[in-house]
């Protein structure tokens, strides 16, 4: 193992590491409206670092958990890794949960950022907000 591959222990680190070697190859790809988009390992990067310097700013710091509640989109997973970036711990919901069961994940989680990907999702939110304290 080289002093390069023991250094990279994270998700996030892998992820420079990948831009520092190749940041104009496709790192993904998605299909919107039935046709094909290509994320660069660089724009992949660049969306990582704004969800991160978002949440820094929100306050989220290492230890902290972040909750994601969205479908498989690039959004997802740049979430994903801007949370993982500050050192918080992301815990994904399913759409498909009714309010109740996303309220007792952010609540059991104790997570102090809800990143949901639309106003559906964000209105479940709104039913349980008052009674999660620390989001």
């Amino acid at each position: 193992m080289t002093q390069l591959e023991e250094t990279i222990d994270t998700l996030p680190k892998a992820l420079v590491r990948m831009v520092k070697r190749q940041p104009d190859r496709v790192a993904m790809r998605y299909k919107e409206f039935g046709i094909w988009h290509d994320i660069t390992w660089a724009e992949y990067l660049e969306k990582v670092r704004q969800v991160a310097l978002g949440l820094y700013a929100l306050g989220v710091r290492r230890g902290d958990k972040v909750s994601i509640i969205g479908e498989n989109q690039p959004e997802w997973l740049y979430s994903a890794m801007g949370v993982m970036s500050v050192g918080a711990t992301f815990v994904g919901i399913y759409t498909t949960n009714p309010a109740p069961e996303c309220e007792y994940v952010v609540g059991h989680s104790e997570s102090v950022v809800y990143i949901c990907e639309d106003e559906e999702q964000f209105d479940k939110a709104l039913v349980f907000r008052s009674r999660t304290p620390k989001l």
